[in-house]
């Protein structure tokens, strides 16, 4: 009988741990429904580092991703890498025998001294209706036109290439066939409407071209023609009826009546051979203005 009842203890108390142990943890699962859930994320303490801007200020990292802020007018003046960027050594020669690097945020060469063009004036022609400014002369020679029917030439004077030109523009009757090959010989028609605009550019440009949109530029006043195969699979660049592979110049003027245009050729025509990067070309192009 002693046997049992000791028996009958132990169960007891193991019973009794049971209750306590599951009052214990009930508690605790009630309590903790009870605490308020926040949205509210820790702030990291960010580490201090500093990017430089194209201005010249600086941010550093911030927010709770400690990302660097934006820059002012955005960018980095490094690339994103924390430190200034470094251009590669290189000179370029000048031509009064100075040289230039590489600097500020693209790496561009800086201007040489004396590479400003030459003195520029504006040439007016009353008869065909425009102005535009030309250069006095490149490198000594001097800077001449000559006219032939609706057709006026630009050119150096002497030089091989405008001699030859001026022998075109007065070999033939046709303004259309003046101008054909010849870079720089500007031809100016009166047209009054996109029908007449359209024929100007076939038998300018060939059968097989026609209008392909007007543009207008904001600054002149004046559309910028675009040029398209009438064939819908060619490209202008293409050999065919409308073959361009050349920059051209094709200005209209609704107001005057009129339009303008000159064939660029591959490459720039007018620059120095002192300093290439002096190009005489698109000043002339962006001054051109009809008058009448």
């Amino acid at each position: 009988m002693k046997n049992g009842r000791g028996g009958i203890g132990v169960i007891a108390f193991i019973v009794v741990v049971i209750v306590i142990s599951a009052g214990v943890f009930g508690w605790m699962f009630v309590n903790q429904k009870k605490v308020p859930a926040t949205s509210q994320p820790i702030q990291k303490t960010c580490t201090e580092e500093a990017r430089i801007c194209l201005d010249g200020s600086y941010i550093g990292r911030t927010g709770p991703n400690c990302e660097f802020a934006p820059c002012p007018g955005g960018g980095y003046g490094d690339g994103g890498f924390g430190s200034p960027r470094m251009c590669t050594m290189e000179a370029k020669l000048c031509p009064d025998g100075s040289y230039v690097g590489r600097t500020g945020p693209n790496c561009e060469f800086s201007p040489c001294q004396n590479s400003e063009k030459g003195a520029m004036s504006m040439y007016r022609n009353e008869r065909l209706g425009f102005e535009m400014k030309i250069p006095q002369e490149i490198d000594g020679i001097k800077f001449k036109t000559v006219e032939s029917g609706n057709v006026i030439l630009f050119g150096l004077d002497g030089t091989p290439a405008y001699k030859e030109a001026i022998g075109r523009i007065n070999g033939v009757e046709n303004d259309f066939e003046k101008v054909k090959g010849v870079s720089w010989a500007m031809l100016i028609k009166k047209v009054s409407n996109d029908s007449e605009l359209d024929v100007f550019i076939k038998n300018r440009y060939g059968n097989g071209c026609e209008l392909g949109g007007k543009e207008l530029d904001p600054v002149s006043g004046l559309f910028d023609i675009r040029i398209k195969p009438i064939d819908p699979g060619a490209e202008p660049g293409e050999f065919g009826s409308c073959f361009l592979n050349w920059a051209l110049f094709l200005k209209y003027s609704p107001e005057k009546n009129s339009v303008a245009s000159v064939d660029l050729g591959q490459a720039v025509s007018f620059s120095s051979a002192k300093d290439s990067t002096v190009d005489y070309d698109s000043e002339m192009v962006k001054s051109f203005r009809f008058i009448k």
